[in-house]
Parts: C-alpha cells; sequence; structure tokens
C-alpha cells in the first residue's frame, strides 16, 4: 500500500524549520556530554544537519528548489521590520544555529565578522542592505559555487566543502582545520 507524501502549508514547514534549528542548538548543548565515536567537530555536524534539513526526501542530495524554500524561510525570519531588505544587524542578529557554538568556542567574534563579511558579498549594490532579490542571487551563486560537477544537485559533501556561508562560518569557528 503507497502512502502520499506529506504536503506541508507554508505556516507548517517554518514551524518544522524553527523546531530543527531549535533541536540542532540543543544538540550543541548537549555535545560535550556525549562521547561521539567519530571524529567529527560540533561545526561538522551541525552543518551536516542543516543539510538533512535541506534533504526532504532524504536521498542524499538537494536541489536549487530545496536551497530557494530554505532562502525564502531564512529571510522571511532575517526581516524583522519587514520592509523587504536586511540591514547588518539583522543579518548578524539572526541565527544560522552556530552561536551557540562560537560562544562555546570563545570565536563569537570571528563568526560576526564572517557574517559581515558575507552580508558585504550579498550587497551587490553597495547599500547597506541586501534586497529579497540580492539575497536570491547570492544563494544561487552558493549553490553553482558547490556545485562542483555542474549536475544541478549537491551532495552533502559538495554542500559541507563549498556552499558559502557554511564555509566562511565553518572557517571562523574552526580556523585551523
Amino acid at each position: 500500500m503507497a502512502v502520499a507524501p506529506t504536503v506541508y502549508n507554508g505556516f507548517e514547514r517554518d514551524l518544522l524549520m524553527i523546531i530543527r534549528l531549535v533541536l540542532a542548538a540543543a544538540l550543541i548543548l548537549i555535545l560535550p556530554l556525549v562521547s561521539v565515536a567519530q571524529d567529527l567537530s560540533k561545526d561538522q555536524l551541525l552543518a551536516e544537519l542543516t543539510f538533512d534539513d535541506l534533504d526532504q526526501h532524504g536521498n542524499g542530495f538537494i536541489h536549487l528548489g530545496h536551497v530557494e524554500e530554505f532562502r525564502q524561510f531564512v529571510f522571511g525570519s532575517m526581516d524583522q521590520d519587514e520592509d523587504g531588505h536586511l540591514n547588518i544587524e539583522e543579518w548578524v542578529r539572526w541565527d544560522y544555529g552556530f552561536r551557540v557554538l562560537s560562544t562555546e568556542l570563545d570565536r563569537v567574534e570571528a563568526y560576526e565578522t564572517a557574517l559581515k563579511v558575507m552580508f558585504a558579498v550579498a550587497d551587490r549594490n553597495g547599500d547597506e542592505l541586501v534586497s529579497e532579490t540580492e539575497h536570491r542571487k547570492n544563494s544561487l551563486a552558493a549553490f553553482e559555487r558547490a556545485d562542483l560537477n555542474n549536475d544541478e544537485l549537491l551532495t552533502e559533501d559538495e554542500y559541507l566543502g563549498g556552499f558559502t556561508i557554511l564555509v566562511a562560518i565553518r572557517a571562523a569557528l574552526q580556523p585551523d582545520d
């Protein structure tokens, strides 16, 4: 007997994303208490959780549609004043799930610097605001940069190793890795 896939409305999808982010933050808090068999850093584990969220079908890859849905959610939750643009304060204040880890590693300043650099990259016209169009173009460019074999799909390795915001954040948190 075939089971129809679950279809979520926008509110339910946003709620699930918030729950996943809270769970990711909770994971970061309990990781020191758990003996992890593999030699993975906490930022690696958190990045893998992000990939798992984007891999909606559990097939080991994400496509641009997955990234665009996530991008829309992120932009909407970042835009606190709902003016259709992100200023630097909104950009830095929004938590990608790594803020707790940056505090634990005593790398808050490096983390926030990485976010500010990514803001400058996303602000294509230099007006000190990131419009939704700029945000979309930045996300598309990050996807294309990470897609090493140009198959319009990102494997977990491509995403973790090449998606710009992840690369910047992880470099800020673990500069020696």
